[in-house]
Protein backbone atom coordinates (compact mmCIF):
# COMPACT_ATOMS: atom_id res chain seq x y z
CA UNK A 1 0.00 0.00 0.00
CA UNK A 2 1.25 3.65 -0.67
CA UNK A 3 1.02 6.53 1.48
CA UNK A 4 -2.39 7.74 0.25
CA UNK A 5 -3.75 4.10 0.96
CA UNK A 6 -4.30 2.72 -2.15
CA UNK A 7 -2.40 0.05 -4.71
CA UNK A 8 0.66 1.17 -5.85
CA UNK A 9 0.52 2.15 -9.40
CA UNK A 10 -3.17 3.05 -8.75
CA UNK A 11 -4.85 6.61 -9.41
CA UNK A 12 -5.66 8.31 -6.93
CA UNK A 13 -10.08 7.41 -6.17
CA UNK A 14 -11.25 10.95 -6.92
CA UNK A 15 -9.03 11.27 -10.02
CA UNK A 16 -9.81 7.64 -11.64
CA UNK A 17 -14.23 8.61 -10.25
CA UNK A 18 -13.24 11.89 -12.18
CA UNK A 19 -12.62 9.90 -15.43
CA UNK A 20 -15.48 7.46 -14.43
CA UNK A 21 -17.69 10.60 -14.36
CA UNK A 22 -16.65 11.85 -17.94
CA UNK A 23 -18.50 8.82 -19.50
CA UNK A 24 -22.27 7.52 -19.11
CA UNK A 25 -22.25 8.94 -15.76
CA UNK A 26 -20.72 12.37 -16.41
CA UNK A 27 -23.31 12.43 -19.40
CA UNK A 28 -26.03 12.05 -16.75
CA UNK A 29 -24.83 14.86 -14.51
CA UNK A 30 -24.15 17.34 -17.04
CA UNK A 31 -27.66 16.54 -17.20
CA UNK A 32 -28.88 17.37 -13.92
CA UNK A 33 -26.32 20.46 -13.97
CA UNK A 34 -28.62 22.03 -16.71
CA UNK A 35 -31.77 20.74 -14.38
CA UNK A 36 -30.65 22.80 -11.84
CA UNK A 37 -30.40 25.63 -14.12
CA UNK A 38 -33.66 25.52 -14.12
CA UNK A 39 -34.15 25.01 -10.26
CA UNK A 40 -32.64 28.28 -9.71
CA UNK A 41 -34.44 30.32 -12.37
CA UNK A 42 -37.57 28.35 -11.05
CA UNK A 43 -36.85 28.58 -7.33
CA UNK A 44 -36.20 25.16 -6.49
CA UNK A 45 -33.57 24.07 -3.54
CA UNK A 46 -29.60 25.31 -4.83
CA UNK A 47 -27.46 21.83 -4.53
CA UNK A 48 -24.30 22.27 -2.70
CA UNK A 49 -21.56 22.65 -5.71
CA UNK A 50 -19.22 20.37 -3.43
CA UNK A 51 -22.16 17.86 -1.94
CA UNK A 52 -20.32 14.51 -3.80
CA UNK A 53 -16.87 15.55 -1.98
CA UNK A 54 -18.70 16.61 1.31
CA UNK A 55 -20.60 13.51 1.37
CA UNK A 56 -17.41 11.28 0.70
CA UNK A 57 -15.71 13.17 3.41
CA UNK A 58 -18.55 12.36 6.21
CA UNK A 59 -18.58 8.84 5.06
CA UNK A 60 -15.18 8.23 5.22
CA UNK A 61 -15.34 9.26 9.08
CA UNK A 62 -18.53 7.21 9.79
CA UNK A 63 -17.47 4.19 8.03
CA UNK A 64 -14.07 4.02 10.30
CA UNK A 65 -16.76 4.69 13.17
CA UNK A 66 -19.40 2.01 12.65
CA UNK A 67 -16.15 -0.07 12.38
CA UNK A 68 -14.41 0.23 15.52
CA UNK A 69 -16.07 -2.74 17.22
CA UNK A 70 -16.11 -5.53 14.08
CA UNK A 71 -13.20 -7.89 13.03
CA UNK A 72 -12.53 -6.43 9.31
CA UNK A 73 -10.54 -9.59 8.22
CA UNK A 74 -13.79 -11.60 9.30
CA UNK A 75 -16.05 -9.85 7.20
CA UNK A 76 -14.04 -10.97 3.98
CA UNK A 77 -14.43 -14.25 4.73
CA UNK A 78 -17.88 -13.76 5.37
CA UNK A 79 -19.84 -12.41 2.23
CA UNK A 80 -23.53 -12.23 3.70
CA UNK A 81 -21.88 -9.99 6.17
CA UNK A 82 -19.86 -8.14 4.17
CA UNK A 83 -22.99 -7.65 2.07
CA UNK A 84 -25.13 -6.20 5.00
CA UNK A 85 -22.23 -3.95 5.75
CA UNK A 86 -22.00 -2.32 2.40
CA UNK A 87 -25.78 -1.89 2.67
CA UNK A 88 -25.34 0.26 5.93
CA UNK A 89 -22.97 2.19 4.29
CA UNK A 90 -25.16 2.66 1.13
CA UNK A 91 -27.94 3.85 3.56
CA UNK A 92 -25.81 6.53 5.03
CA UNK A 93 -24.45 7.63 1.75
CA UNK A 94 -28.11 7.94 0.41
CA UNK A 95 -29.40 9.65 3.71
CA UNK A 96 -26.63 12.49 3.40
CA UNK A 97 -27.54 12.03 -0.69
CA UNK A 98 -31.00 13.14 0.37
CA UNK A 99 -30.35 15.72 2.65
CA UNK A 100 -27.99 17.35 0.34
CA UNK A 101 -31.12 17.21 -2.66
CA UNK A 102 -29.20 14.85 -4.84
CA UNK A 103 -30.51 13.14 -7.22
CA UNK A 104 -30.04 9.22 -7.83
CA UNK A 105 -27.21 9.40 -9.98
CA UNK A 106 -25.30 11.98 -8.14
CA UNK A 107 -25.90 9.34 -5.40
CA UNK A 108 -24.26 6.68 -7.56
CA UNK A 109 -21.64 8.55 -8.33
CA UNK A 110 -21.33 9.21 -4.06
CA UNK A 111 -21.29 5.80 -3.65
CA UNK A 112 -18.43 4.72 -6.83
CA UNK A 113 -16.24 7.12 -5.13
CA UNK A 114 -16.69 5.75 -1.79
CA UNK A 115 -16.33 1.84 -3.08
CA UNK A 116 -13.32 3.17 -5.33
CA UNK A 117 -11.75 4.38 -2.23
CA UNK A 118 -12.46 1.80 0.79
CA UNK A 119 -12.42 -1.52 -1.75
CA UNK A 120 -9.80 -0.69 -3.88
CA UNK A 121 -11.96 -0.80 -6.81
CA UNK A 122 -11.67 0.51 -10.36
CA UNK A 123 -14.58 2.28 -12.01
CA UNK A 124 -16.11 0.08 -13.81
CA UNK A 125 -16.04 -2.62 -10.49
CA UNK A 126 -16.99 0.12 -8.78
CA UNK A 127 -19.82 1.34 -10.96
CA UNK A 128 -21.03 -2.60 -11.02
CA UNK A 129 -20.74 -2.81 -7.16
CA UNK A 130 -22.80 0.47 -6.72
CA UNK A 131 -25.52 -0.73 -9.09
CA UNK A 132 -25.51 -4.27 -7.34
CA UNK A 133 -25.77 -2.39 -4.12
CA UNK A 134 -29.27 -0.26 -5.40
CA UNK A 135 -30.33 -4.05 -6.23
CA UNK A 136 -29.88 -5.11 -2.53
CA UNK A 137 -31.56 -2.30 -1.05
CA UNK A 138 -34.71 -3.20 -3.07
CA UNK A 139 -34.59 -6.88 -1.28
CA UNK A 140 -35.77 -7.14 2.30
CA UNK A 141 -32.92 -7.65 4.52
CA UNK A 142 -30.71 -5.17 2.11
CA UNK A 143 -33.65 -2.26 2.91
CA UNK A 144 -33.40 -3.19 6.31
CA UNK A 145 -29.80 -2.65 6.66
CA UNK A 146 -29.84 0.13 4.20
CA UNK A 147 -32.49 2.10 6.38
CA UNK A 148 -30.53 1.06 9.67
CA UNK A 149 -27.10 3.08 8.11
CA UNK A 150 -29.63 6.24 6.95
CA UNK A 151 -31.11 6.57 10.34
CA UNK A 152 -27.53 5.89 12.39
CA UNK A 153 -26.02 8.89 10.15
CA UNK A 154 -29.20 10.35 10.75
CA UNK A 155 -28.67 10.41 14.89
CA UNK A 156 -24.88 10.94 14.29
CA UNK A 157 -25.37 14.26 12.53
CA UNK A 158 -27.35 15.28 15.09
CA UNK A 159 -24.62 14.78 17.85
CA UNK A 160 -25.67 10.97 18.72
CA UNK A 161 -21.26 10.12 19.32
CA UNK A 162 -22.80 6.36 19.25
CA UNK A 163 -24.78 6.07 16.45
CA UNK A 164 -22.67 4.14 13.76
CA UNK A 165 -21.45 1.57 16.08
CA UNK A 166 -25.51 0.52 15.83
CA UNK A 167 -24.07 -1.75 12.63
CA UNK A 168 -21.87 -3.69 15.54
CA UNK A 169 -25.47 -4.66 17.18
CA UNK A 170 -27.18 -5.60 13.40
CA UNK A 171 -24.04 -8.01 13.35
CA UNK A 172 -24.22 -9.41 16.51
CA UNK A 173 -27.96 -10.42 15.87
CA UNK A 174 -29.40 -7.39 17.99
Amino acid sequence: MSQNGNRPNQAHPTKTASRFLSGELGRWVNKVKIMSLFGRLFGTKKKDDNAIENICKVVDAFMIASLLLIDTDELKSKPEKHRKVMAYHFGAIDYLGQASNLDEMETLAATVIFLMKHYQMGPDEAGDTARLMMELSRQPEGIAYMMEGGNAMKRWHEGDKNAPLRLFELLQGG
